[in-house]
């Protein structure tokens, strides 16, 4: 397996490398250092995704283009990743999520609007 998927490696290194693999697979250290290495890769996730979301244009002209359960899916994803973010430490973050729930309720119709603001937990998440 590790013949078709394994590393490539450059430089001309000579050896072992399938032997060396199997080794560090199996080894006591394998376990700790994928646990370490997939939270890694799952906090540069999520703070990707915060970013995407805090620079992604919401405007009227790209939310018209929605369909309404899109447009909830997109205000409760704000609004949770708004409730998750540390206020003292992520400030900037928090007030650019905040406007873009704020701007997302600005461009729906005031059925969606009203849906939105009769949720209780959603209308304390907006600024209006």
């Amino acid at each position: 397996m590790l013949q078709q998927s394994g590393p490539i490696l450059s430089g001309g290194i000579k050896g072992d490398i399938e032997g060396l693999y199997r080794k560090f697979v199996n080894c006591s250290n394998f376990d700790s250092w994928l646990k370490s290495r997939l939270e890694d890769v799952d906090r540069e996730l999520r703070e990707s995704h915060l970013e995407m979301l805090c620079n992604t244009d919401l405007s009227h002209d790209i939310i018209s283009t929605r369909q309404q359960v899109e447009v909830v899916d997109l205000v409760l994803k704000l609004k949770d990743k708004l409730n998750n973010l540390d206020e003292k430490s992520n400030k900037d973050k928090r007030r650019k999520l905040q406007n873009q729930l704020n701007s997302v309720m600005r461009s729906v119709d005031d059925e969606l609007k009203s849906l939105l603001l009769s949720n209780g937990a959603l209308r304390e998440a907006f600024e209006l």
